[in-house]
């Protein structure tokens, strides 16, 4: 089985927590994050693709140290974690609903910028909005200037301080 690059870089990240653990605490990671510790063996050695809820499983076991952005994607990760009674909640505390966050977190949908900069004000900068929402670059000359807003946030913040002074 060929993995892609970033789940290759998962699986990888996972060999190394996965062959710090000897018997009896392989049975309780395996049990944590509900999996057989055959199927954990091999997404240690990369032989398995890893499916998104078990990354997600795993990230929040190991507590970061496998992070399931690498494999998922930063909003996707987020929205796999927050347990599924409470993400119609999430969606309406960013402006969105249920389904246009499904969309997005499974690639269906881009994330606009006004719900990128609600994302980062919810998440409480947990996820920032220039990495939900494209930027300006060499391959998208017409994406948004994030640089120049942050650097224009901060000279109002010393404007402030210096007026208020």
């Amino acid at each position: 089985m060929k993995l892609k690059d970033n789940e290759r870089e998962w699986c990888q990240k996972f060999n190394g927590v996965w062959r710090a653990l000897s018997g009896k605490r392989r049975a309780e990671f395996a049990e944590n994050v509900r999996a057989d510790e055959d199927r954990l063996d091999a997404l240690a050695r990369c032989t398995a693709r890893p499916g998104a809820r078990l990354v997600v499983r795993i990230d929040q076991y190991t507590k970061g140290k496998v992070p399931a952005e690498i494999v998922l994607g930063k909003f996707k990760a987020l929205w796999l974690s927050i347990p599924i009674d409470e993400r119609k909640a999430f969606a309406e505390s960013i402006g969105s609903n249920l389904d246009y966050c499904n969309m997005i977190a499974h690639g269906r949908k881009p994330i606009n910028l006004a719900l990128a900069v609600r994302i980062e004000q919810v998440t409480r900068g947990k996820l920032r909005a220039e990495q939900l929402s494209p930027g300006k670059s060499p391959d998208n000359p017409l994406g948004f200037d994030w640089e120049y807003v942050r650097a224009s946030r901060v000279s109002q913040r010393a404007a402030g301080a210096t007026c208020n002074a």
